[in-house]
């Protein structure tokens, strides 16, 4: 248990994270920052914000960053803050969040900003308890947010907790 994030990486290249278990952490289960990061099989679990949060890109030049959350079990994330940090959260340009497991959590399971993320194969169960304006995959306002792919995403089991809240079911761009 901890009261801040469990791993932060703060810039850099290629560091991997494979089979990896990030539990109780007061803040962000990962935090990464850079290009060519990747968190591979791996557990997210009893994170207070994020599970994980991940920025690599130049947006102006859109420029990948190549950040890669794949096969990686992310549950129970948001005990502290409810709303807006997700099991995963991509900002940049070029991160892909694939093949994982995100389920049990109040808000959405991934939300993404900046350009050219690909978001597929997850499979989404149990989120947006807690609200009645998110999607379990979630984006916000910005017109020039663009190039973004959604595909081949799987979404069961997510309540409708506050009756007649009108609530989206799997991907909401506002």
């Amino acid at each position: 248990m901890g009261r801040h994030d469990a791993v932060a990486v703060n810039s850099g290249s290629h560091v991997t994270f494979d089979r990896c278990r990030f539990f109780g952490a007061g803040n962000d289960g990962v935090r990464i920052e850079g290009s060519n990061h990747s968190v591979l099989r791996s557990e997210v679990v009893d994170t207070g914000d994020h599970g994980i949060w991940m920025k690599g890109g130049d947006r102006p030049s859109l420029t990948p960053g190549n950040n890669l959350v794949e096969n990686t079990d992310i549950h129970r994330f948001g005990r502290w803050t409810w709303t807006y940090l997700p099991g995963i959260h991509l900002r940049g340009s070029g991160n892909i969040a694939r093949h994982n497991h995100i389920h049990d959590a109040p808000h959405s399971a991934i939300l993404f900003r900046g350009n050219n993320h690909v978001i597929e194969y997850n499979e989404i169960s149990d989120v947006c308890r807690y609200d009645s304006d998110a999607g379990a995959i979630y984006a916000g306002r910005r017109w020039d947010w663009r190039g973004n792919r959604i595909d081949f995403n799987y979404q069961v089991d997510t309540p409708d907790s506050i009756k007649g809240s009108g609530k989206y079911n799997l991907v909401r761009l506002f």
